[in-house]
């Protein structure tokens, strides 16, 4: 016979990792951060003997469950008033997210470990709230006066690492939704054409041909094609050969011969595009931080050393 532990909560593994606990009274539980707090101090301290039944002693079966035996005390982290993270001596820790009904979720926080970021275990509800958050991020790096009361409305360079940090540092999410969020920021940037200020970009990084009119190598989504599958999975040797034949014009071949003339000519006049081709590189040794540490604060990190000029501001000012 299953025990209350296995009657009360749903394991799921998929490319969210997702924990779901059901039921009316664990939903007010975590509604009221201080109560849940209260709930699961409480219930650990009857854990002399590590009864894995004390949480369900507490309120039935339908109880907030932890997802190990852990020997240490779980440690809530609250946003507004309700629980989002759980930590644990132990790890993961699980990310509390709520659907339009007020109902939580539980999504273990697992680090990314390979690439490209696998989306497809994400609901659709929290598709949709990340969504908000992209757009709510783009509003608050874009007003309409700066600091000084001078024009903004543009996105610098130091004005994306800022966006970028800002996520990294979110504790409501976990690190696959960290990169989904930051993949939205991105698709709404080039979607609703918001204007681009590349004065603080490294110039090195900048595209030869077309300049801020093409700052794509240096922004792209975690789930690319081309930067976050194809050679971020090769070895760094194979990488840098590929991007040399990729801005030589190998996959020229594949286009109708009018186009691939247009673009041979055009190559002849202005040579290799060398800013696409360092663009590259430094998304390659972001990538590398974020499947080597894992988190999504450790690509936000190498992509500003890679891409940001520190002498100058937001405004493309020197410093």
């Amino acid at each position: 016979m299953a025990g209350p532990s296995d009657q009360s909560r749903e394991i799921r593994q998929d490319g969210a990792n997702r924990i779901e606990g059901e039921g009316d009274i664990s939903a007010r539980l975590y509604a009221g951060g201080q109560d849940f707090s209260q709930t699961l101090k409480t219930a650990l301290a009857e854990q002399g003997n590590r009864d894995k039944t004390s949480l369900s002693r507490i309120d039935g079966q339908n109880g907030p469950q932890i997802v190990d035996d852990y020997p240490g005390e779980v440690q809530t982290v609250q946003k507004d008033g309700r629980v989002v993270r759980e930590r644990s001596p132990n790890g993961p820790d699980v990310v509390v997210a709520y659907d339009s009904n007020g109902k939580p979720h539980r999504f273990q926080d697992q680090p990314i470990k390979s690439l490209p970021v696998d989306f497809s275990g994400i609901p659709d509800w929290r598709l949709a709230q990340i969504s908000r958050s992209a757009q709510e991020l783009i509003k608050k790096y874009t007003p309409e006066r700066g600091s000084n009361n001078e024009p903004d409305g543009k996105l610098s360079f130091n004005d994306i690492s800022g966006i970028m940090k800002d996520i990294g540092k979110r504790e409501d999410l976990t690190e696959v939704e960290k990169c989904r969020l930051w993949s939205d920021v991105r698709v709404k940037m080039q979607k609703d054409g918001v204007p681009l200020l590349d004065a603080d970009e490294k110039t090195k990084m900048i595209d030869s041909w077309r300049g801020a009119g093409d700052p794509w190598h240096a922004l792209i989504t975690m789930n690319d094609q081309y930067h976050g599958n194809r050679l971020i999975n090769m070895s760094p040797q194979e990488a840098s050969k590929a991007i040399i034949a990729h801005e030589d014009g190998a996959e020229t071949k594949d286009m109708p011969a009018w186009k691939s003339a247009a673009w041979q000519l055009l190559r002849a006049a202005r040579g290799r595009n060398e800013g696409d081709v360092n663009a590259s590189e430094g998304q390659l040794a972001a990538l590398r931080e974020l499947r080597s540490q894992g988190t999504f604060a450790a690509y936000a990190e190498e992509w500003t050393r890679q891409f940001v000029r520190t002498d100058r501001d937001q405004y493309g000012r020197p410093r």
